[in-house]
């Protein structure tokens, strides 16, 4: 069993994540990772919440418009390349047939593009989602006549959407039973 002894902490944080309550404990420090204090000050300053609800919106639309065509182009470029390629089936790469290493390195190739998103639309996100999560409703009390506003906050596209989405929150908590 280890045991970790702190003499000096700031405080405490807490976050509901996948029905889980995660505890961080902030502790004090005499070093500083430059890089993500700045980072968060220009977070912070840098992106509006109206301006953060318009690009969720145009990138929902955006990725959906984008997805059929960009997956159709990608497939036909793919194609065209192994197509083309000049493979020895008797050779192998790193031991494993050539087919299956082109494969993975296709898959590892568009991984490393996935892995390189905007982060502070990602934080943003974050942020927008532990919102949604903190005021959403209680399904449990759901009727026809009481149904549940938008649980993900999926239709939320501007602040007055927002408080609109709230004021349904509250109104479906006045008329639930209470327990």
């Amino acid at each position: 069993m280890r045991c970790l002894i702190v003499t000096e902490w700031t405080g405490f944080q807490s976050a509901q994540v996948s029905g889980f309550r995660l505890l961080f404990i902030r502790f004090k420090s005499s070093t500083t990772n430059s890089k993500i204090d700045v980072f968060s000050k220009n977070f912070q300053d840098s992106l509006s919440w109206n301006e953060f609800l318009y690009l969720r919106r145009q990138n929902l639309r955006s990725g959906l418009i984008a997805s059929i065509p960009s997956s159709f182009v990608g497939l036909s470029l793919g194609y065209f390349y192994f197509a083309t390629i000049q493979v020895d089936p008797t050779q192998t790469i790193f031991g494993i047939d050539p087919f299956v290493v082109y494969l993975l390195a296709t898959l590892a190739s568009g991984g490393a593009g996935w892995l390189l998103g905007r982060p502070i639309v990602q934080e943003k996100e974050r942020d927008f989602f532990l919102h949604i999560q903190k005021n959403r409703v209680d399904p449990r009390y759901q009727s026809i006549n009481n149904p549940v506003p938008d649980y993900y906050g999926e239709k939320i596209g501007s602040l007055s959407d927002y408080r609109r989405w709230l004021r349904d929150c509250r109104a479906y908590r006045k008329k639930a039973p209470i327990e």
